[in-house]
């Protein structure tokens, strides 16, 4: 009979060394641990009374257009730029650009 040529899975099994596969099922585990783990800290905290979750209040619409990169989309929008030439010139998220606008006629209207 022939000696069996063994495959590089096959090799690596009989030296012991853990298989990509393994190492992926180890990283879900891990995150699945953390996970659950983080539920249980936020849980535990809402059972002492304490606020889980983003600040309570909201910023007013002058605080918002006085931040310094929205200043700069304001000038750009000002200047008769397209929302999406407003966001390619100031490198902000298109819908951030939108909210600036949005914000703008709002106050302008108040």
């Amino acid at each position: 009979m022939k000696p069996k040529m063994l495959s590089p899975d096959e090799v690596e099994i009989l030296e012991v060394k853990p298989a990509c596969i393994g190492l992926k099922i180890k990283t879900d585990q891990r995150r699945q641990q953390r996970s659950a783990a983080i539920k249980t800290g936020m849980d535990r905290a809402r059972s002492w009374g304490t606020h889980v979750g983003r600040p309570n209040g909201q910023e007013s619409v002058a605080e918002f257009l006085a931040k310094p990169k929205n200043q700069e989309i304001t000038q750009a929008l000002n200047e008769g730029l397209s929302l999406r030439k407003a966001a390619k010139r100031t490198g902000a998220a298109i819908n951030t650009v939108r909210k600036v606008k949005v914000l703008m006629i709002e106050k302008a209207h108040l």
